[in-house]
């Protein structure tokens, strides 16, 4: 053990005394007994110093009252937290948690529970009360580290009866049954503790005095003094023959656990009361006994308690509890992190601390617009059902009072990673309890799922396939969109939605209704999956008969899942993130916008804005299909979430088929497919390749095609081909084998129509969207060898919002002919996956894919 030089030899070596018998029984004798064997510096006992001091009075009656000056006479290892006469008197004086005025109007109760308040069954000089003890002989290791210690205040002072109008008791099933006769409850079976605030476990734990300050409601602090639950400790370290007394500044009054805070303090019954939904009587036989055993009238301090049927310990289900008092599983309805009413948490070297919104606070979330998708759901708290109540109330729990000091606020996050935005001035007071610490706070700490823009999907019972598809552990979704540095559009198809439902691949692949299919999405709580109705298709476009079901085999929930993670895709569009101002931009329902990028790359056609807001994706345009329409629409911290009646569609067509349809495209398709521009992307062996032909030089992205004039592509290949760098196919073709250059001439033709054309494909997706724009975009085309081979050559693209020019590299230019259907025609590429069906490789699953926008231009592009 190392001496700490501070304390006299005297001290030391009655320390060394103490070590001896600090164990020993409160029953057993004490090695001073005999007063003439007092060693010489050491005061008598720790009751006897009280008398004889004479400013203890108070104290002393506590003491004689309750039958205890035999105890603090006679036996050793004892710590006293003792309050003067004058203290007692401010006690009095004031507005306390007794409602008394003096001493005489103190229960039995009461004086029990200040007298076994401040009394440790432990000697510790003032030096010692943050030590703990070691797992090994380096005693140092110990030092500074508790934070807490036991009290001699147990379950048996704080037995209550709780009659039938207590609030509790109509939280849930498990306390209903007592609301007609009400129930006698200790509120934990562990002792009540101190929180004790030292120089050491202020360095060793890093609580700063500003912590200090915030936490005491501005209490001063001194940095070589001690500190009882911010009560400073005036006059340490007086040394009796069995004990030390530590005179505190005031008087130290019971302190409640963090559930008893936030129910008696007057600002949070709200969150109270719904905190309570989460907790049960639970009946344990051996603390039924103590209690009764205990209350047996032996004496008046210990009278029998009327009525008593039996005594319940009151628990919260937890990770840790998880079944009910009936022994059924509670793990679906709700589990909050720690238990709020269990003393002993988390042990002498930390504690718990929770965030409590006031009733204030608590009803501006509610009828605010973060808070509105409750409130349009379940109208009032006490209806939020609990599996998502838990979300909300474990969130304003933090597991460790040290990991959540004032000083880390600005970066703390909550038990889920996730910051959790505290800031001072929005606490409103603190309070310590005996197992940690409440902030009641005027603002509210909601999870991350109550802030991202999938909240509302969360609790909506129209919503719940695109819930199940976000909330996927496979899928991830709920993952990307829990992110608030960006700002995200979430458009969410209602369950009515999902009743027709082209499968993309089906249509795409079938030219005729003959093999094309329509989903019939729907929600199986009993699986908590999502099955799907597979439908044949009538030449109309229509549901026919039903063809199969896919419902919780793995097969056909991977089926299941591939075609919702693409519906997923094409749902989300995010938006702008100002990162000077954090400031939002880019709302679909602006009234601006009238494309709108999505996640996975495709485009949807925006028209209107606010409510009156539609959407239209490629493949609805492509099938005629109605526009979808905004059914509600939700706030949330990282965007804007709109129900709609529809689901959006891609495109079915490919670049290849789309060319092909249009007369006007003709001539330059006929260029593409003899150039080798399309192919299937098959490879031998492989089951992925592209469904039909697809442009070779696409790769997962988006991409626009623009699309020459047949006038334009004639005036390039008019006149003698000997003047003319630009050969058709056909005369390259023709050009004689037996020429000695022939190889040089063919090749030479071949790459600059290849490259040629490979110029009019731009990597991203420009349309004519209402809003000016000039940007550089990288074309298919590449560099010759000479001048940077391998990378790719650039255009410019202008708009003004309703017209684009584009510009080559030597600024010729061309202009899109805005001819409807003929300019921002939207098509897809597919990259499927095939399997064997009968004899025949059909795809099955959409394995990546490549949108693209398609222009007609008045004039060919050119970078010569």
């Amino acid at each position: 053990m190392r001496i700490n030089q501070k304390i006299p030899v005297v001290r030391f070596f009655f320390l060394l005394i103490l070590a001896s018998f600090c164990c020993v029984s409160c029953k057993d004798d004490n090695i001073y007994d005999d007063k003439n064997a007092i060693p010489e510096g050491l005061n008598s006992s720790i009751y006897e110093y009280m008398v004889n001091d004479g400013n203890f009075t108070y104290f002393v009656r506590l003491i004689d009252d309750l039958g205890y000056s035999d105890v603090l006479s006679r036996t050793g290892s004892k710590t006293l937290l003792p309050a003067r006469d004058d203290a007692f008197d401010r006690f009095f004086k004031s507005k306390n948690v007794y409602g008394v005025s003096s001493y005489e109007q103190l229960s039995i109760a009461q004086k029990r529970s200040i007298l076994n308040r401040s009394m440790l069954n432990m000697a510790y000089l003032a030096g010692m009360l943050s030590n703990v003890s070691s797992s090994n002989d380096n005693v140092a290791m110990g030092e500074g580290r508790a934070i807490r210690k036991q009290t001699d205040d147990t379950f048996l002072d704080s037995v209550s009866f709780f009659p039938n109008n207590a609030a509790f008791l109509s939280s849930n099933t498990y306390w209903q049954r007592f609301q007609s006769k009400g129930l006698y409850l200790v509120d934990d079976e562990t002792s009540r503790y101190n929180t004790f605030f030292t120089p050491a476990n202020m360095t060793v734990c890093g609580i700063t005095p500003e912590d200090f300050a915030v936490i005491t409601n501005n209490a001063s602090y001194s940095d070589d003094a001690y500190y009882v639950d911010g009560i400073k400790i005036i006059q340490p370290d007086i040394i009796c023959k069995n004990g030390y007394i530590h005179v505190v500044e005031d008087v130290l009054v019971p302190t409640e656990n963090m559930d008893q805070l936030i129910r008696d303090n007057g600002d949070s019954n709200l969150f109270s009361r719904l905190m309570n939904k989460f907790s049960a009587p639970y009946y344990y036989l051996d603390v039924a006994k103590q209690v009764t055993d205990y209350y047996n009238g032996s004496t008046p301090l210990r009278p029998v308690l009327p009525n008593v049927d039996s005594v319940f310990v009151k628990r919260y289900f937890t990770d840790d509890l998880t079944n009910g008092p009936d022994g059924n599983t509670v793990s679906n309805y709700g589990l909050l992190y720690f238990d709020p009413g269990n003393n002993s948490y988390d042990g002498d070297e930390d504690m718990g601390a929770m965030f409590v919104p006031t009733d204030a606070a608590m009803n501006a979330y509610f009828n605010g617009p973060t808070g509105s998708f409750l409130k349009d759901a379940y109208g009032t708290w006490d209806n939020v059902p609990t599996s998502i109540l838990a979300l909300f109330i474990k969130n304003h729990q933090k597991k460790s009072f040290l990991n959540s000091l004032p000083h880390s606020w600005n970066e703390m996050n909550d038990e889920a990673s996730y910051l959790m935005n505290v800031h001072q001035a929005d606490i409103k007071k603190a309070a310590i309890a005996n197992n940690g610490v409440v902030y009641f706070s005027n603002t509210v700490y909601p999870p991350v799922d109550y802030q991202c823009v999938y909240a509302s999907t969360l609790i909506s019972s129209e919503t719940k396939i695109m819930n199940w598809a976000i909330q996927n552990k496979n899928l991830k979704f709920y993952l990307y969109l829990r992110s608030m540095e960006n700002m995200y559009n979430l458009i969410i198809p209602v369950d009515d939605a999902f009743h027709n439902y082209r499968d993309p691949l089906s249509w795409a692949y079938n030219p005729t209704a003959a093999g094309r299919e329509i989903w019939d999405f729907y929600y199986s709580p009993e699986y908590d999956m999502v099955f799907a109705n597979i439908y044949n298709v009538d030449d109309s476009g229509n549901k026919a008969g039903l063809k199969t079901t896919y419902t919780y085999s793995s097969d056909q929930q991977n089926l299941i899942a591939n075609r919702l993670a693409d519906i997923m895709d094409m749902h989300i569009v995010v938006g702008d993130k100002s990162k000077t101002t954090g400031a939002m931009s880019g709302y679909i329902d602006d009234g601006k916008t009238q494309y709108a990028l999505t996640k996975g790359g495709t485009t949807l056609k925006i028209s209107g804005g606010g409510m009156a807001t539609t959407m239209t994706g490629g493949g609805d345009i492509e099938q005629g299909v109605e526009p979808a329409s905004i059914l509600k629409a939700y706030q949330s911290d990282n965007g804007k979430t709109f129900f709609v009646d529809k689901i959006l569609q891609d495109p079915i067509k490919s670049v290849y088929q789309v060319l092909g349809e249009h007369e006007e495209y003709k001539a330059f398709f006929n260029l593409l497919t003899s150039g080798g521009i399309f192919s299937t992307k098959r490879t031998p062996g492989s089951n992925l390749g592209g469904l039909g032909y697809v442009v070779n030089s696409f790769n997962n992205f988006r991409y626009t095609v623009f699309v020459p004039t047949k006038e334009a592509l004639d005036a390039v290949f008019a006149g003698d081909k000997s003047t003319r760098d630009l050969w058709t196919w056909d005369e390259i073709n023709s050009i004689d084998p037996s020429l000695p250059n022939y190889a040089q001439l063919y090749n030479e033709k071949v790459t600059l129509l290849t490259e040629f054309l490979k110029y009019h494909f731009v990597d991203n997706t420009a349309y004519i969207n209402g809003t000016s724009y000039t940007v550089d975009y990288e074309t298919a085309a590449r560099y010759e060898s000479q001048y940077g081979g391998g990378k790719f050559r650039k255009l410019t693209i202008s708009s003004d919002g309703s017209n684009m020019v584009i510009t080559g590299a030597d600024n010729h230019t061309a202009r899109v002919v805005k001819t409807q259907d003929l300019y921002n025609v939207m098509a897809r590429d597919y990259m499927v996956n095939y399997v064997t069906k009968g004899g025949a490789q059909v795809p099955n699953t959409i394995e990546s894919s490549s949108r693209a926008v398609i222009h007609l231009i008045d004039n060919v592009l050119r970078y010569e």
